[in-house]
């Protein structure tokens, strides 16, 4: 469902360009959330691992507001 997602938000000659793009996030991220989650959590500990994933998901949560609601519709 997401990437149909992109791709209807995507101008059309772009398509490819955003497809990839998305994929390449979701690959990087795959590889490493595991590798840098597993070397904070053995040189740091849980709390720094708990305290890290509360930071990034707060900004995340504040970068999706702060694009999602000033972004216009796409056009049906």
């Amino acid at each position: 469902a997401a990437p149909a997602l992109v791709a209807d938000f995507a101008p059309v000659a772009r398509r490819g360009a955003y497809q990839g793009t998305y994929q390449l996030a979701w690959g990087t991220a795959t590889v490493l959330a595991p590798t840098l989650g597993s070397l904070v959590l053995a040189h740091l500990g849980a709390g720094a691992l708990w305290g890290g994933c509360l930071v990034a998901c707060l900004a995340a949560a504040t970068l999706h507001l702060r694009f999602t609601c000033s972004s216009p519709t796409k056009p049906s």
